[in-house]
């Protein structure tokens, strides 16, 4: 153990007090009558002070709290763990992470005790003889050299009292030391200390400083790590290791010793230790991970428990999030967007554009990861923004067009449902083409507006309100001045617009078969004591048949595989099975892409907090494609490593070879046969009637103004080329639709010349 040598000056001032109590004592006695009064006048003072002393006394004993009071409830940082077990993250006013004694080695409880209370396991709370001794080194060395108190008493003062230095409060550390010795063991008293103290650098407790020094559990420590962490209590910040190093091994050094001086350990062991390195761990880089999950947990936790008990009550809090998937989010969005730093109103840099990505696991509705913008900001747009959702909100008019007894392909035309006196036409399609009759297949895969427009007006506005709000849209609105019960429904044009977590929980009803899974972020929360507070599991509905949901999944996965390379979201290619949809505003403000796998599915958004300000950085428009290819590169990375899987095919849905021409039964003939899915029992039953080589079809010159067949004198813009059946005369479609209400004309038009009466037909034509 190392001496505390005095200074040679205050040895020279001790010499001189030994020098004048001898020279006094060499010379005359005082006269008796003096000494006399002196002592009746050192009498009387001591009385007044000893009455003072038990006035005092007795009136500290009155303010002490019998055991009952005496619970010790500390604080204790509330921590919240990923899938995995991973910290996310915790809320605390003292970073402390309780640990019960059994969990701290034997060598850190007595190294502790040995250079803090050598005496701990026999005194009864207070210890008379090292109080006096640390009194009469204070008064020798006029400063506060050592401290008297016992670990009951420090323990006392830091979980039930006060800081200050008053003698009213050092007979309340002995009072209440005491007192808890009679009503607790030393064990508890022990471990309550251990994890009550100060160990410098913000930690709390011997488990919060094993870990911010060491990078380990305090269960994990060595010898040395055991006496360094012991070293601190006395003066955290002087003998951090971190700041000052050599008085920490000094320290440290002097620990050991007093270990083996007690018995605890060797001398050979004490030695050993001592010349180990002081070796700490990496400070932790500051992470802004998922920081706007963490304040959307904190509001969670808040609101369900009260602040007092999110930030010093222990809350052990398992979520749904996965870490890695929420790093692979970040990084992705930061690797494809730009990065324009702006000041916002208040003058605080804001990153342009922002952007949200949310994960949900299909199958359970666990929030996987949860991205709610880009930079230093707590505001989530993954769930707090609603915006427009351009074509992505499309699927909901598809969707409830399969619930009505459509299929994919089934034909709709893709013309405007109005045109203005000036030309002007509403909807204009993307690409500003119209193709007539279009498969809902074609339509949605090719995100054509026209369609979709007059899809909705088939099928019903109202119908399709209750279709997404069934699937999870909760923003609609059905009434008054501004209702969305409009055309533009199927636009995507809506009164407050979405959320992504509403995107991504409608979306997964199709991957699932026609569940809804709620959105689930915490699994089980326990108290300090392991209690279970709470406990979720998935909350899943049956919203779709099975049928709808996965003809909807098929159509979906054109826009992203369509063989003939008409999707809009070609940019979403991940090599496996998935589905999904673009959706871009027509103000060019908001970009998106949700999309889904058999076991994710994620919605991305990309905006700016400024609703007017569009996507167009350096001369480079952000669009839906850019969002596809954010979307792919994010699943391609968090699917990497498990097997490929196939959405689920139920017994509700055949399969058919069709002609892409008619929708009927392709023949050997058809020239482009595709294979469609279709809900059992509506699938096509009849054979293509143009490509069928039984049946055969003519084509006839027809004069529009007579209504006849047409002859050479007939004017070359009156007339058209018609199809007839040979087999019935009637007039079919270039679909192979029979036009019943028309059959082909025997007689030639006498309009621009012939004979009317002519019933003779050309020769390779004959009934």
């Amino acid at each position: 153990m190392d001496n505390i040598l005095l200074p040679p000056d205050q040895t020279r001032r001790q010499q001189d007090w030994r020098d004048e109590l001898f020279m006094v004592r060499a010379t005359k006695r005082p006269r008796r009558r003096v000494f006399l009064g002196v002592v009746m006048v050192l009498v009387l003072v001591g009385c007044l002070g000893l009455g003072a002393g038990l006035g005092l006394l007795a009136g500290t004993l009155q303010t002490i709290p019998g055991p009952e009071a005496l619970i010790y409830r500390p604080n204790i940082a509330t921590v919240v763990y990923d899938r995995h077990g991973e910290v996310i993250c915790r809320f605390m006013v003292e970073n402390r992470t309780y640990v019960p004694l059994s969990s701290i080695p034997k060598h850190l409880q007595n190294a502790i005790i040995a250079i803090e209370d050598q005496h701990f396991w026999s005194h009864r709370g207070i210890n008379p003889i090292r109080i006096l001794k640390a009194l009469w080194v204070d008064i020798r060395t006029g400063t506060k050299a050592q401290g008297g108190s016992t670990i009951t008493q420090q323990f006392a003062k830091l979980a039930f009292l006060t800081h200050e230095k008053t003698l009213v409060r050092k007979i309340q550390d002995a009072v209440y030391a005491i007192q808890l010795e009679r009503t607790y063991t030393k064990s508890q008293i022990l471990e309550w200390y251990l994890n009550e103290i100060y160990l410098g650098h913000g930690t709390y407790g011997v488990e919060a400083a094993s870990q911010y020094y060491f990078g380990k559990h305090v269960s994990d420590l060595t010898l040395a790590e055991a006496a360094l962490i012991a070293a601190l209590p006395r003066s955290p910040e002087n003998y951090s290791p971190r700041r000052y190093p050599e008085r920490a091994r000094d320290r440290r050094n002097l620990v050991l010793s007093m270990m083996a001086s007690e018995g605890y350990i060797t001398a050979e062991q004490a030695r050993a230790a001592q010349q180990e390195p002081i070796i700490l761990a990496d400070l932790p880089e500051q992470s802004n991970t998922a920081q706007q999950y963490v304040e959307y947990i904190r509001k969670y936790l808040t609101d369900k428990y009260g602040a007092y008990r999110l930030y010093r009550d222990g809350l052990r809090v398992y979520t749904t999030l996965d870490l890695e998937m929420q790093r692979k989010a970040e990084r992705v969005l930061e690797e494809h967007l730009p990065r324009i730093t702006v000041p916002d109103p208040e003058g605080r840099m804001q990153v342009s554009p922002q952007a949200a990505i949310i994960t949900l696991e299909v199958a359970t509705g666990y929030i996987r990861a949860m991205v709610g913008g880009r930079g230093d900001t707590d505001f989530n747009r993954a769930v707090q923004t609603t915006r427009q959702a351009g074509s992505a909100f499309k699927p909901f008019v598809y969707v409830t067009a399969l619930k009505q007894g459509w299929n994919p392909a089934s034909r709709i035309e893709d013309q405007p449902v109005i045109t203005e006196e000036d030309g002007d036409t509403w909807p204009s399609n993307w690409d500003n083409v119209y193709e007539g009759p279009v498969t809902l297949r074609y339509g949605i895969a090719r995100s054509k507006n026209a369609a979709s427009v007059q899809l909705l007006r088939a099928v019903g506005v109202d119908s399709v309100i209750q279709t997404a709000e069934s699937m999870g849209i909760t923003t609609l609105v059905k009434s008054g001045a501004r209702t969305d019960r409009v055309d533009a429904l199927a636009l995507g044009g809506l009164t407050n617009g979405v959320a992504p977590i509403d995107m991504a929980v409608a979306y997964g009803c199709l991957a699932s078969g026609g569940v809804k899974a709620e959105p689930v972020t915490v699994l089980r929360v326990e108290d300090r004591y392991g209690a279970v507070l709470e406990e979720n599991r998935p909350r899943r509905s049956i919203v779709l048949d099975e049928a709808t949901a996965y003809l909807m999944t098929d159509m979906l996965s054109d826009v992203i595989y369509s063989p003939a390379g008409v999707g809009t979201g070609r940019s979403a290619n991940i090599g496996r099975p998935a589905a999904g949809k673009t959706g871009t505003t027509t103000s060019n403000t908001d970009a998106w892409f949700v999309g889904y796998s058999p076991e994710y599915v994620t919605a991305v958004w990309i905006g700016n907090d400024d609703q007017s300000e569009k996507l167009e950085y350096n001369g480079r428009t952000i669009a839906s494609g850019d969002a596809a290819r954010i979307w792919a590169d994010y699943m391609s990375e968090i699917l990497e490593d498990k097997p490929r899987s196939d959405f689920y095919v139920p017994e509700s849905v055949t399969e058919a070879v069709i002609c892409s021409v008619t929708g009927d039964l392709a023949t050997s003939l058809c020239p482009s046969p595709v294979q469609e899915v279709f809900r059992a029992g509506t699938e096509p039953t009849q054979e293509c009637i143009i490509h069928n080589p039984s049946i055969v079809i003519v084509e006839r010159s027809v004069c529009t103004e007579s209504g006849l067949l047409a002859t050479i004198h007939c004017p070359s813009e009156a007339v058209t080329t018609k199809r007839y059946r040979a087999d019935t005369n009637q007039e079919v479609a270039n679909t192979g639709d029979v036009l019943s209400d028309s059959t082909m004309p025997i007689r030639f038009c006498n309009v621009h010349g012939g004979s009317p009466e002519k019933t003779e037909l050309p020769p390779e034509f004959t009934l």
